[in-house]
């Protein structure tokens, strides 16, 4: 069973079964399975660390959930011990990683024309297809930028005499020029010796980039992936493109997000042992008195320690 140095024997004796969390099925008292891995863990791990609405059974929940997932992320044994500093400190690292991860994935983001195919419709709207969201993104950020380059591209084909009704494939070459596929002679033959203006929207798609320290916010969703909301919107679906791409850099975010719950869970250590089993006794007897159908009264008391505490004005309604 994994303990916390600061909770004492109070959480080594304290039943993972009581309180909703099965140490070997990892199921929680409603039947949900708690995920140590993917988005759902920062809903499961930190629900109960959050909100002055949650009880004390719940509140020690979380942090029984956190700390056993910090201490499998971390490699260590279910009975091992752990400070909150070392949690804290891995918490930190796992943070720098996702930063560190986010940053060269995207300084290292480029397209890529020779896995790019473009599809020109008879409206003169240009189409990407490739191998990776990224480069499909960004390629389609540069057309978007430059409408013009698309436009002059449009009219050389109509004036070469393509037809493209049925929508005109074709790639490009770093120097602009179109590689049409085998198939299509006729069209090979219409623009043998034509000048087609796409260096220029070549080069631009080229030199599409995205700087690496943009601002932008991630969400978690419940399957376990990424929202992006950037505020430069012209960049988010090529941030979401990334994040699509790179499930092991979400779920360093993922881990992130559900171990940002240790400075609660730290704050949940300025109880006492003894003020926690105080509390957790009075929880049962209010939530015995709520529903018991013998109440007649709005007070009721408890002995613990040698103190007697008597709770008034719990049940008004009875």
């Amino acid at each position: 069973m994994s303990a916390i140095n600061g909770l004492g024997t109070y959480v080594n004796a304290m039943n993972l079964y009581a309180l909703g969390v099965n140490s070997d099925n990892q199921n929680t008292s409603d039947g949900s399975t708690a995920r140590y891995a993917g988005s759902s863990v920062v809903n499961l791990l930190t629900q109960n660390l959050q909100g002055s609405g949650q009880s004390l059974t719940e509140q020690l929940t979380g942090l029984v959930r956190l700390t056993r997932y910090a201490m499998d992320a971390m490699g260590l044994a279910s009975d091992s011990r752990v400070t909150f500093s070392k949690l804290q400190e891995y918490c930190n690292q796992v943070q720098e990683s996702f930063s560190s991860a986010v940053k060269t994935g995207l300084s290292e983001a480029q397209t890529d024309l020779s896995k790019t195919i473009f599809t020109l419709d008879s409206y003169g709207t240009l189409k990407v297809q490739s191998a990776t969201r990224v480069n499909a993104a960004l390629t389609e950020l540069a057309i978007d930028n430059n409408a013009d380059l698309v436009a002059d591209l449009y009219k050389d084909l109509q004036t070469a005499g393509i037809n493209l009704q049925a929508g005109f494939r074709f790639m490009l070459t770093e120097d602009g020029l179109l590689k049409i596929d085998g198939t299509n002679a006729e069209a090979e033959a219409l623009l043998n010796g034509k000048e087609i203006r796409a260096a220029s929207l070549a080069a631009k798609i080229t030199a599409q980039k995205i700087d690496p320290n943009i601002d932008f916010s991630l969400q978690t969703n419940d399957n376990d992936s990424v929202t992006v909301n950037c505020a430069d919107k012209s960049y988010t679906s090529v941030l979401q493109a990334f994040f699509d791409e790179n499930p092991a850099i979400v779920k360093d975010f993922q881990r992130s997000e559900a171990l940002s719950g240790i400075e609660d869970a730290r704050k949940f250590l300025a109880l006492s042992p003894r003020d926690i089993r105080t509390r957790l006794q009075l929880e049962s007897m209010a939530a015995w008195w709520d529903n018991s159908s013998q109440a007649s009264s709005s007070s009721f008391g408890t002995y613990s320690s040698g103190i007697y505490s008597r709770l008034s004005g719990i049940n008004l309604s009875v």
